[in-house]
């Protein structure tokens, strides 16, 4: 029972690299330098230094859908929940806000 834990952890991951490999770049590029480094970071598994540029990213392009969802990710696999909230009721789609249903 403990050998199929790894691989639904390995396939969990795979899938969220996928989500976060599909999303769009920021429309104006306001901040292309920290989403490109966001994107790296994330694709390389440094999930913490993803988080921190894709905050950068978010902040300079808040209203880009595809940019919330990926950083979304990010911020979840990084274990940063509470951006992650902020991110998800900011600005992503109402599938999204449902994950976190207000108290």
């Amino acid at each position: 029972m403990l050998s199929a834990y790894p691989r639904r952890i390995s396939a969990l991951l795979i899938s969220v690299a996928a989500l976060i490999s599909a999303s769009t770049a920021p429309a104006d590029e306001p901040n292309l330098g920290a989403y490109l480094k966001a994107r790296y970071s994330a694709s390389a598994g440094e999930y913490i230094q993803a988080s921190q540029y894709f905050e950068e990213a978010v902040e300079a392009d808040p209203n880009n859908v595809g940019l919330l969802l990926a950083a979304h990710q990010v911020f979840v696999i990084a274990g940063e929940f509470d951006q992650a909230v902020v991110v998800a009721a900011d600005g992503c789609p109402v599938q999204m806000r449902s994950l976190y249903p207000k108290e």
